[in-house]
């Protein structure tokens, strides 16, 4: 169990319920619906506000990151199966969806491989 603790004893500490959130995020937000279709080059020459696409992508930081956002999984050599979760600045392949990628164009470059992509709807 984690218990929060300030260094200072007069200060109040605050938590917040985050899974209380869920239902307003399926009331205000588009989810993928429908058929699953594939796609190779570049799926945001279609509508965001219609199309849901989760691909495979080749990145680049435009600058170094003082706090790149962008995680991967990555094999640690020498140790079978062992996993770690990175953020890394340069390049690097990984697997985007598209309010990922919306969110990321001002601090990386993306080159497109292939992917799938789906109809995107409100009130699933």
């Amino acid at each position: 169990m984690y218990i929060p603790q300030s260094l200072n004893p007069n200060q109040l500490i605050y938590a917040y319920d985050i899974n209380g959130l869920y239902p307003s995020s399926m009331l205000y937000n588009k989810f993928p619906v429908g058929k699953i279709m594939q796609f190779e080059g570049d799926p945001t020459i279609l509508p965001e506000s219609l199309y849901y696409w989760i691909g495979d992508v080749e990145v680049s930081t435009k600058k170094n990151l003082y706090r790149p956002y962008l995680q991967i999984h990555h094999n640690i050599t020498g140790k079978c199966g062992d996993m770690r979760t990175l953020s890394p600045n340069g390049s690097f392949n990984m697997k985007i969806n598209s309010p990922e990628y919306y969110n990321a164009l001002e601090d990386y470059n993306f080159k497109f491989k292939n992917g799938y992509i789906f109809k995107k709807r409100k009130y699933i």
